[in-house]
């Protein structure tokens, strides 16, 4: 599962968001002036910025789910409650604060996600990209239905 997080200005608009998105491929391309390990990163995915969902906080909803509606992609929203429970230490490190992008990001893509790439500033957009790791070999799936 890849989650990209999303936080945003309540000003950004629809074109904001596609091109923050563009961006980001950019950068993971190694075009462009890619934040630093973004290019790692891109070399990673073999290129791949694959999407299964798309998070945010709920209030910002009506910003992004337009976006969400033309790329086809299904949409998680969080309570601000829910976000700030999430860990997201490498913005808290950088910057004291934490991130809704990277906290969205981490609570869509489940409780083993690894954030694999941190929030990265746009104009009016943050975005943050969790992956869930795939499980080991032979491990068991993950139950579905409660013990007992």
């Amino acid at each position: 599962m890849r989650a990209l997080g999303i936080g945003a200005q309540s000003s950004a608009t629809l074109t904001d968001l596609g091109n923050a998105l563009a961006g980001l491929k950019d950068a993971l391309a190694g075009h462009g002036n890619a934040p630093a390990g973004l290019g790692d990163v891109g070399a990673h995915l073999g290129g791949d910025l694959r999407i299964d969902t798309l998070a945010t906080l709920d209030r910002l909803g009506p910003v992004v789910a337009p976006f969400a509606d033309r790329g086809a992609w299904p949409l998680l929203l969080f309570t601000a409650a829910e976000l700030a429970a999430m860990p997201t230490p490498h913005t808290v490190r950088r910057t004291g604060a934490p991130s809704v992008a990277e906290a969205a990001a981490l609570r869509a893509a489940g409780p083993a996600a690894v954030l694999l790439i941190p929030k990265t500033t746009f104009t009016r957009v943050t975005l943050a990209l969790a992956i869930t790791p795939p499980a080991p070999p032979g491990a068991a799936p993950p139950r579905l239905d409660p013990p007992g």
